[in-house]
C-alpha cells in the first residue's frame, strides 16, 4: 500500500526512496497490482512510471498489456 500511495502522489524524491527501502522487483510488482489494475484512470501515470523507473521501451503498450493480463487473471480466463 505504501508503494501505491507514494506513486499516486508522484513525489519523485519519495519514489526514489522506495527503491532504497524495497527491492526493485517488489516495487514493480506492487505497482502492477495496485496501480495498473485500476485501469485507464492511471494510464498516463503508469506509462510515465514504466518508462522512467522501469526502462520500458513502449510504456503505453506495456501498461495496456499488463492491465489486460491482470483483468484476465482476476476473471479466471
Amino acid at each position: 500500500m505504501l508503494v501505491e500511495l507514494v506513486m499516486l502522489h508522484l513525489d519523485l524524491d519519495d519514489i526514489n526512496l522506495l527503491f532504497q527501502i524495497y527491492p526493485r522487483e517488489q516495487v514493480k510488482q506492487a505497482r502492477l497490482r495496485n496501480l495498473v489494475a485500476q485501469g485507464e484512470r492511471y494510464d498516463t501515470l503508469n506509462s510515465f512510471l514504466a518508462c522512467y523507473y522501469f526502462d520500458v521501451k513502449q510504456p503505453q503498450r506495456y501498461v495496456k498489456s499488463m492491465a489486460t493480463r491482470l483483468f484476465n487473471k482476476r476473471m479466471g480466463l
